[in-house]
């Protein structure tokens, strides 16, 4: 990781204290505040490398508000653009998603989609969808069932590679127009079929009148972040991170319900990572509701692919929850330095002795008595650094 980082200069350094002063997380800098977590970080690579080959996976990030889940989601946001991965993270409370509104998860999905590099105005998903275009005949793709090349036979269903016959018939429809309005300069159903993809709710009649049968709603929307996941990696990404950082505190019930529902439709998806970020007691709520008579075993085989026995369950359930601790003395010190690091070299100012009395002599010791938080943490240290500058 720290060979991949660019070398720290002024306006990367005023840009971690400007996200810090509006409490929030700069996706381009996070890894210069990053302590800790090289457990997780070891595993979410290792399983990343799984979901490559076709696995899915659920986890769980657990924290109080403040305790470094945003920090921590951008941070394996970062690392799975660098291995090669989409990556869509929704900073929205889950409860949105409850009464089946898997439409609103589709549609911000997509919003948030992104696979690094650049972008046009039409999103990342047209991005890659317009890189696949400016390369695709040079691909070495299957030969069609009439010997020959993608693109070139006469035939509808020859329009697409071999390799794409397992997409939905719409999508593969969408596809062939976009291939065709892209290559040759003529754009006039693309805009219809890129709003169709970003889940606008486009009249079905416009839709019907060029092959495209059905919207995308709430009745198929789980299904098409498949479909979309599967188009991605046909178009070289190796697969798709889907985050959602979750900062209420109450996960109700029916949103458990909701939540391993629409996992245990997402499981049949290949090659996704699915990551929540709760500040709930996740554990306790689910061994809760899961020890509870009539509970469905789908959610429970949605979770971990197997049925465990009532002896096992406590011990599966830790093992798809990653818990976020409190910093300890020795992660607060190594965290300040690296804060005074950026804060000198972003005003040109140096702490004085007194400085360093209030930070390492009172404030640490105070903050890891009381088990701060990382986030309240940053601000006690922060509010003593942005006396320098007045």
């Amino acid at each position: 990781m720290k060979s991949q980082e660019k070398p720290l200069n002024k306006d990367r350094a005023l840009k971690i204290l400007t996200a810090l002063k509006r409490d929030q997380v700069n996706t381009t800098t996070v890894s210069y505040l990053h302590i800790g977590h090289n457990e997780f970080i070891s595993k979410f690579l290792r399983e990343l490398e799984l979901t490559s080959r076709g696995d899915y996976f659920f986890k769980v990030i657990n924290a109080p508000k403040g305790g470094g889940k945003t920090h921590l989601l951008t941070l394996s946001k970062q690392l799975a653009l660098k291995q090669g991965f989409a990556v869509s993270l929704l900073e929205t409370s889950w409860e949105d998603f409850l009464f089946k509104k898997e439409h609103n998860l589709y549609r911000k999905f997509i919003q948030n989609l992104q696979i690094g590099g650049i972008t046009t105005r039409e999103g990342h998903l047209a991005t890659a969808l317009k890189l696949w275009v400016d390369i695709a005949d040079e691909k070495n793709y299957k030969l069609c069932p009439h010997g020959l090349k993608p693109f070139s036979c006469s035939f509808p269903s020859c329009k697409l590679p071999p390799e794409f016959t397992s997409l939905k018939e719409d999508l593969k429809t969408a596809l062939r127009i976009l291939r065709d309005e892209w290559k040759y300069k003529r754009e006039i159903n693309s805009p219809l079929i890129l709003d169709w993809l970003n889940g606008v709710k486009v009249p079905l009649k416009n839709l019907r009148s060029i092959g495209i049968k059905e919207r995308i709603d709430r009745g198929n929307a789980l299904e098409y972040i498949g479909e979309i996941v599967k188009l991605l990696t046909l178009i070289d990404y190796r697969g798709v991170v889907l985050a959602i950082d979750d900062d209420n505190e109450k996960l109700t019930e029916d949103g458990l319900k909701e939540l391993l529902r629409i996992n245990y439709r997402l499981s049949f998806s290949t090659y996704l990572y699915f990551i929540y970020a709760t500040p709930v007691h996740f554990a306790h709520l689910l061994l809760q509701n899961l020890t509870k008579s009539g509970r469905e075993e789908y959610e429970l085989f949605s979770l971990f692919k197997r049925i465990p026995s009532s002896k096992e369950i406590k011990e599966a359930i830790d093992s798809i929850i990653y818990y976020i601790d409190t910093l300890t003395r020795e992660e607060m010190e190594e965290l300040v330095e690296k804060l005074i690091k950026i804060h000198t070299l972003s005003n040109n100012k140096k702490l004085n002795s007194n400085d360093y009395q209030k930070i390492f002599v009172e404030l640490i010791p105070n903050a890891h008595n009381l088990h701060l938080t990382p986030g309240n943490f940053l601000k006690e240290v922060l509010s003593i650094l942005l006396e320098r500058e007045y």
